[in-house]
């Protein structure tokens, strides 16, 4: 049986940890997955030939050594980083990541513009590049 004392302390110390999760989950931003408006259960992938890319993609693509067909490839069939998706300008981005062949973690970024889904960037993440993409 917990003593008097301490039962008092214990319910002081239970709410206080109520009150920092509900401020954590809830008021600090960027701290509620899809907080920012993005639905983190996106499964709206149109037929890749519909797919469009950005001058800035391409290029990206190019320095970093990633071809059409492995974006389409984590387009397909990558997993969605909801930490690392947004929205901009009123659009949806969504990050996709997969393993290549190699083992590097690929991410592309997709922007929803009405239903055309438009290839912005790739990324071979924990790679350094010396890109010059603007």
């Amino acid at each position: 049986m917990i003593d008097r004392k301490y039962r008092g302390l214990l319910q002081g110390l239970l709410l206080l940890l109520i009150v920092v999760f509900a401020i954590y989950r809830f008021v600090l931003p960027g701290s509620n997955d899809g907080d920012d408006g993005v639905d983190c259960n996106w499964n709206e992938r149109v037929s890749t030939d519909a797919l469009v890319y950005v001058a800035h993609a391409k290029c990206r693509m190019a320095c970093r050594d990633i071809d059409e067909r492995l974006v389409e490839k984590v387009y397909l069939h990558g997993e969605l980083n909801c930490q690392k998706s947004s929205v901009k300008d009123g659009k949806r981005r969504y990050a996709l990541e997969k393993r290549d062949d190699r083992g590097d973690m690929i991410r592309i970024i997709v922007e929803d513009d009405d239903g055309r889904h438009v290839i912005i960037t790739a990324i071979r993440l924990d790679k350094e590049d010396r890109c010059s993409c603007s």
